[in-house]
């Protein structure tokens, strides 16, 4: 479930960070491994936040350990942050920050096969024949404005 205005008082939620990574109208989508929680699902490039780094270095970082696309921090742009209460995750409640790029080509994907069994770039009308992790399309459904602009 994602929730807009959470009421969470002063509960210390982890922050994960994902990276839509856009070329034209295709978004890159990776399978999560058979061995992973949540194994056989859809998402973006998306990991948690370590010790005290910013949520944006996490999302860079993110993407070049799950793609190996190496991006400069202002090469990102935040779209929103959401707050995810899954129905089933190891993590429990958590803080989502999505960030965007639009890559003028399509890069070169090497994917952690450690995390991610298969890539795939979709375009943006078929995603929803995709299973996400939970609330993943949802997440990007909320999105889809940011992307259809021209």
């Amino acid at each position: 479930m994602i929730i807009q205005s959470p009421s969470i008082g002063s509960i210390v939620v982890p922050n994960v960070c994902g990276v839509a990574l856009v070329h034209e109208r295709d978004i890159l989508l990776l399978k999560r491994a058979e061995r992973k929680f949540g194994a056989g699902l859809w998402g973006i490039p998306a990991g948690k936040q370590e010790g005290s780094e910013s949520v944006l270095t996490t999302a860079v970082r993110e993407l070049k350990e799950e793609t190996s696309v190496l991006l400069q921090k202002d090469e990102l742009t935040f779209i929103e942050q959401f707050y995810v209460v899954p129905s089933v995750n190891p993590l429990g409640p958590f803080r989502f920050h999505l960030f965007t790029v639009h890559a003028p080509t399509k890069p070169i994907i090497i994917r952690s096969v450690k995390e991610h069994d298969e890539d795939r770039w979709v375009n943006l009308d078929d995603i929803e024949r995709y299973t996400f992790v939970e609330d993943g399309l949802a997440v990007l459904q909320h999105c889809r404005s940011f992307w259809d602009q021209p």
